[in-house]
């Protein structure tokens, strides 16, 4: 699901949307994370769809 590039714009309202519903997802999904930062390429995708550089995600 989230390794579909998109041609939105991040400075657009959809954009915004999608990537709130991403955050919720997975807090939803790892609730032990409480307020722990998610990297912005974990709910985010680049142009190509996949991306091999997400950074780690420190606890």
């Amino acid at each position: 699901m989230w390794a579909v590039p998109s041609n939105l714009s991040p400075a657009s309202e959809k954009f915004e949307d999608l990537v709130a519903k991403r955050v919720l997802m997975l807090r939803k999904a790892n609730p032990d994370m409480e307020e722990t930062a998610i990297p912005v390429e974990l709910v985010t995708c680049s142009g190509s769809g996949l991306d091999q550089h997400i950074s780690p995600l420190k606890r």
